[in-house]
């Protein structure tokens, strides 16, 4: 390949990257912080895997259970795998629920099933990018819309934090690292 030809190909995905940005932050409106309307709701219920098992939070191991709502072709998604995953490394009894919510019933639910944004990820895209960016322990989940409707859920890298009896104690867009901790400690006690 001559440098013109990769220059052009590396404009190609430079542009579908900004695409797929603008898509979720201008489509979606991001939360701030903490959504009070998911704090107060009932946390109890129940997952299908990706492998077809059905779990309840109750089943799920952990003192803190996070959902994380994210896409497999979503850039900002690779930093928060690597994220979560320092924070299962350094705090013990935490659950990842991975939940790709970029899937035919949830963009119809979202209302984003239109032409001009990514295509719905599958499940061989999902699998791909959790054994490339995060950790084969994480529970893995692909949302029919129910979930992004129970959480309220209108950005890509939501997430939501529940302690072992399904208390919401966060919900929010793209938490720092230190937020993410404060939340943490205030569970384990450390």
């Amino acid at each position: 390949m001559g440098a013109r030809q990769a220059v052009i190909v590396t404009a190609a995905i430079v542009l579908l990257l900004v695409a797929g940005y603008t898509a979720y932050t201008i489509a979606i409106p991001r939360a701030a912080g903490h959504s009070e309307e998911v704090l107060e709701r009932e946390a109890s219920f129940s997952l299908t895997t990706i492998d077809g098992e059905v779990i309840s939070l109750n089943n799920v191991g952990g003192d803190v259970v996070i959902l994380w709502f994210m896409a497999a072709w979503c850039p900002s998604c690779v930093y928060m795998a690597d994220l979560l995953d320092r924070l299962t490394e350094k705090y013990r009894e935490i659950s990842v629920i991975a939940i790709d919510f970029w899937t035919a019933e949830a963009l119809k639910a979202l209302g984003l099933n239109k032409p001009g944004y990514p295509p719905p990820d599958t499940p061989e895209m999902f699998r791909k990018f959790i054994a490339n960016y995060g950790d084969p322990s994480w529970i893995m989940v692909m949302d029919d819309g129910s979930l992004v409707e129970k959480f309220n859920v209108r950005s890509i890298d939501y997430i939501v934090i529940m302690d072992k009896s399904s208390n919401v104690l966060y919900a929010g867009t793209t938490p720092s690292l230190g937020e993410l901790e404060s939340v943490i400690k205030s569970v384990q006690g450390g």
